[in-house]
C-alpha cells in the first residue's frame, strides 16, 4: 500500500476552429428579415413574462378534508377503490 498510484495523464485539448460561428461569412443570411416582426415578438415575450409576475394567487386549500379511510374492494390483482366520507367513517 505504500506504492504511489499511477494515474492516467490528461488528454490534450483539441484546437478550436477559427470560424465556429458562421455569422461572419454572410451577415445578410443571419439578419432579421422583418424588423417589425422582431419588435412584436420582443414585446409579446416581455408581456408574457410580466403577466407571469402578476398572476393572482389561488387558494389551493380544499373546502372538504380528504377522506380518512380508503377501502379496497375486489379480488387480488383487481384494484377498485371506494372512498368513505368522514361522516360514514365515524359511524362504521
Amino acid at each position: 500500500m505504500s506504492e504511489e498510484q499511477a494515474n492516467k495523464p490528461h488528454r490534450k485539448a483539441k484546437d478550436k476552429k477559427k470560424n465556429s460561428n458562421h455569422a461572419g461569412v454572410n451577415p445578410k443570411a443571419f439578419a432579421y428579415a422583418k424588423p417589425g416582426k422582431l419588435h412584436r415578438q420582443a414585446a409579446r415575450s416581455h408581456d408574457v413574462k410580466e403577466k407571469r409576475l402578476h398572476v393572482p394567487l389561488v387558494d389551493r386549500i380544499p373546502e372538504d378534508p380528504p377522506p380518512l379511510i380508503v377501502a379496497v374492494v375486489g379480488p387480488p390483482g383487481v384494484c377498485f377503490f371506494i372512498e368513505i366520507p368522514e361522516e360514514r367513517a365515524k359511524s362504521v
